[in-house]
């Protein structure tokens, strides 16, 4: 029987419809928390003669490659692919595939709901109400989304469909994008404009693209600056977009009227971030893409990839 290791705490008891799907086509699960924190012996136990393997966020570099002989596919939880030596794979024949656009609703909606946060100063408000401070809640006057103009970095899934939900508060919605989809902008009444464009008009920008060398890093001191609007500022991509000791003076010198992140530098996130310590910023634990429903279709997507190579069947998602 063909096997696959799955590096996701609890997956038995979360996702119990991919275990059925896996047994029922002859696959055997193994199960780990994550590779970072097994031992030589339990890697030699589990890891080194997987089949294929079901990902998340562990690193899967040339040094785990080389000593898994079996390895013949990777499927990741998710769309980025920054965690897996896609090179390696590539001229080693493994499949690489992961489950892009499964969580793209609960990522928009998770975007959504910290502009609004942001805007309403909704973190400032709920330390308010539960200290009895009944006076803080006139102290900074929120603000409405109604009526903005917001700059969406990116224009792939997840920011289409955050465009649609920004329609029903009668937002002006600009997008930069190398590779626009035109028809996609104006099916949604967006305006492609320039990324200087976005710096110069928006009075919220929200970042939604992939961690690349070009990109990583991009938004600094330097282009902090460059924000004419002093805009709010949502991160739901990727941690390594932004360097975090740059925002955190952005926030303290107003260049920046409030951000929120999802995503940080370092991942797990460590206790104490100082950016925690301002007053106009608000941080999750890289939940946004983890609703119920999005959590079963990556799965279950996941799973069929698996699945479907080892029956020679089409697979989606395809990167390798």
């Amino acid at each position: 029987m063909k096997n696959v290791l799955i590096t996701i705490k609890n997956f038995e008891t979360r996702f119990p419809q991919a275990v059925e799907y896996f047994i029922s086509n002859g696959i055997i699960p193994i199960y780990a928390d994550s590779i970072a924190s097994m031992t030589e012996k339990e890697k030699q136990d589990k890891v080194y003669n997987a089949e294929a393997l079901f990902a998340a966020a562990d690193t899967i570099d040339k040094q785990l490659l080389q000593k898994m002989h079996k390895i013949k596919i990777i499927s990741r939880m998710g769309s980025g692919m920054d965690n897996i030596d896609l090179e390696y794979c590539k001229q080693n024949n493994i499949r690489v595939t992961n489950s892009k656009g499964c969580n793209s609703n609960a990522v928009a909606e998770m975007t959504l709901l910290l502009i609004l946060a942001v805007l309403r100063n909704l973190r400032c408000m709920v330390t308010a109400a539960e200290e009895g401070n009944w006076n803080e809640r006139t102290a900074v006057n929120g603000e409405e989304l109604w009526g903005k103009t917001v700059g969406i970095v990116g224009f792939g899934g997840i920011a289409r469909r955050l465009a649609e939900l920004l329609r029903g508060f009668n937002t002006k919605l600009l997008a930069y994008d190398p590779f626009m989809n035109y028809e996609e902008a104006k099916r949604l009444n967006v305006t492609p404009v320039s990324f200087d464009e976005i710096l110069k008009s928006a009075e919220i920008i929200t970042v939604h693209i992939p961690s690349t060398a070009e990109n990583d890093g991009l938004f600094n001191e330097n282009l902090f600056r460059k924000m004419e609007k002093h805009p709010y500022f949502i991160n739901c991509s990727r941690g390594s977009l932004v360097i975090e000791d740059d925002l955190y003076h952005a926030l303290k010198n107003n260049q920046l009227k409030a951000a929120a992140t999802d995503v940080w530098n370092k991942e797990p996130l460590e206790n104490k971030n100082k950016l925690f310590s301002l007053k106009n910023f608000i941080g999750t634990p890289h939940i946004a893409g983890m609703s119920t429903k999005s959590a079963i279709d990556d799965s279950m997507t996941v799973a069929s990839s698996i699945v479907a190579y080892f029956n020679n069947q089409k697979i989606n998602n395809v990167i390798i």
